[in-house]
């Protein structure tokens, strides 16, 4: 049913997000002596978080639906993948409707997901449009909210202990405000009129 599978994908986003709070922990105990090794580092994990991250998720996803039947979220709340044939997806299979068939479950405010309510067969678009259905292997919500539990703990871990190197850290604020109060006086250097010529 639809709240099952809506669980699952916000456990598997959560089992994804600690890519995003490792790099910031990292960023905050590594990168952040000064300003001069804090940006190239801030640029890295900018490159890290949209490029690298992004990267992974796109191969090793549909790896796990085609090896596996399921991305992580659907594992462990005991969910399966399935073609219509009832044969394991492939490689490409899982491709398409991961990142293609889902642009048309997303269109119109996430319609096609809802659209498990009307289809007998428990179908959103993407499932259509990908020949797939999802089937319940196990019984897996405890299973589930216990992953999501854990790994909602690892990133609020992270992220306390990131921010609190910030915070903690004197000299890059100084910096910071230093680069700050330089960059408003240039600002205000190049909107200041220009005083009037003297009349002779």
């Amino acid at each position: 049913g639809f709240w099952l599978r809506w669980f699952a994908q916000a456990v598997d986003s959560i089992i994804w997000s600690p890519n995003f709070f490792v790099a910031l922990y990292l960023l905050s105990a590594f990168g952040s002596a000064s300003i001069e090794l804090f940006i190239p580092s801030l640029l890295w994990f900018l490159l890290f978080v949209i490029l690298c991250a992004g990267l992974l998720k796109f191969f090793v996803h549909p790896l796990l639906i085609s090896k596996l039947g399921a991305g992580f979220g659907k594992l462990v709340c005991g969910l399966q993948i399935v073609r219509l044939d009832g044969l394991p997806l492939t490689y490409k299979n899982a491709l398409f409707r991961e990142f293609i068939a889902k642009i048309a479950s997303n269109a119109l405010l996430g319609l096609g997901y809802y659209w498990i309510y009307k289809n007998p067969q428990k179908q959103a678009w993407h499932d259509s449009l990908a020949g797939t259905y999802v089937i319940k292997k196990h019984r897996g919500f405890f299973t589930g909210l216990m992953v999501l539990i854990l790994f909602l703990a690892i990133n609020v871990g992270l992220a306390y202990k990131a921010f609190d190197n910030f915070r903690n850290d004197v000299t890059l604020q100084y910096d910071l405000a230093t680069l700050v109060t330089q960059i408003q006086q240039d600002l205000n250097k190049d909107i200041q009129p220009a005083s009037p010529a003297q009349s002779f």
